[in-house]
């Protein structure tokens, strides 16, 4: 009867155990990996821990639905380094098809790693309401062998340019480069790793001559109590955004970019850029 015991007592435990690796912290996988919202998992070769920690935001097409945007989803990856670093990578995908499809991937190029997200269901069907748990994010992680990477795309998307605000900044300076967007400014920080990502919203172009397009630049990082003020840098390229245009225009042609600075309320003062194809301007 002790013996019978024992073995109940083992049975459970590790039921127990099996039950909580579904949310926690799960083996080594080779990428790319499956992961489910909430859970974490070890990518192999890379030692690094990421998490599934948050759906920022679902706007992709629904498949019963004929859209003139495919709209796209954003997730938020919780990514801790061998040396046990954190850091926040935020990781889009173009709608269009609930099917794997590398058209809709968007890589991002960080850590030294690109990070892209392959498929995320369940896909959007209209009127069906999908709780944030269902969510199951496939996704690779790679060494990024591009050098000096262009940090990111412009992300297109429906979102409130008030939600896109997340922490403040301050302009430098902006210009066109071949079809890269070169920023700079500064922050204060300095105890933390901070992104800055561009975002265009609305997923569309004013007709204006040439049209214009509103750019958005979001801010984070992990709470930094530091105050040293930080020069920071980055180079975006305008693909996804010349893209859209074809898309819309049906030909390349001289876009007029809207650059807002930081706001605490209402998109106010902006710098604005001249992009032609082959060659740029900027005012």
């Amino acid at each position: 009867m002790k013996k019978l015991l024992i073995i109940i007592g083992l049975i459970a435990i590790l039921g127990f155990i099996s039950v909580c690796d579904d949310t926690g912290l799960n083996p080594t996988a080779i990428s790319p990996v499956t992961l489910k919202f909430g859970q974490s998992m070890i990518v192999s070769p890379t030692g690094l821990q990421v998490m599934f920690t948050d759906l920022i935001q679902e706007s992709r097409c629904p498949e019963d639905v004929v859209c003139i945007w495919p709209g796209m989803a954003e997730i938020e990856l919780r990514v801790i380094t061998p040396v046990r670093d954190t850091h926040f990578v935020v990781l889009p995908i173009t709608g269009g098809q609930a099917v794997i499809d590398s058209l809709a991937w968007q890589p991002i190029d960080t850590l030294g790693y690109r990070f892209t997200l392959q498929s995320l269901l369940p896909y959007p069907i209209s009127d069906v309401v999908v709780p944030m748990l269902a969510y199951e994010a496939i996704l690779s992680v790679e060494l990024s062998d591009s050098g000096d990477p262009v940090d990111s795309k412009v992300i297109i998307t429906d979102l409130s340019p008030g939600a896109i605000q997340v922490r403040p900044w301050t302009y430098d300076t902006v210009f066109v480069d071949d079809d890269k967007l070169e920023l700079s400014g500064t922050y204060s920080g300095g105890c933390q790793t901070h992104y800055f990502r561009v975002y265009m919203s609305p997923p569309g172009f004013a007709f204006s001559l040439p049209p214009q397009a509103d750019l958005y630049v979001r801010h984070e990082s992990l709470p930094d109590f530091c105050e040293a003020i930080i020069h920071w840098e980055r180079t975006i390229s305008l693909e996804p955004v010349i893209d859209l245009y074809r898309q819309q225009f049906g030909q390349e042609g001289e876009i007029l970019l809207n650059l807002y600075h930081y706001f605490d309320d209402q998109p106010g003062a902006k710098t604005q850029v001249r992009y032609v194809p082959e060659q740029t301007h900027s005012q």
